[in-house]
């Protein structure tokens, strides 16, 4: 297994990053319309930093990922999986 400090987890890091910003991207809109001042003090790029934390520490993700790795699912299941989790981060910032 790789140690947190190895180029393979930070490259792996970096694609959950992009992932993210980018189910991010897909879910803003939505969440600016209805939580308009709310979105305009929000940092995007603090956002991603969030969501890449809280995944870290979510055992159901952990899981996914362990059980995409050992069945082989798609990347876009994988997607998937993240955007709710980005769906998830922006709901709880209004409840």
């Amino acid at each position: 297994m790789s140690s947190p400090d190895t180029p393979t987890t930070d490259a792996a890091r970096d694609a959950v990053r992009q992932q993210i910003r980018e189910a991010l991207g897909i879910e803003w809109a939505e969440f600016e319309s209805r939580h308009p001042a709310l979105a305009a003090a929000l940092d995007k790029q603090m956002m991603i930093e969030l969501a890449l934390t809280r995944l870290a520490d979510d055992p159901a993700y952990q899981k996914a990922i362990a059980d995409a790795e050992a069945s082989s699912l798609t990347i876009s299941t994988i997607e998937a999986l993240l955007q709710g989790k980005v769906r998830s981060v922006l709901e709880k910032l209004v409840t």
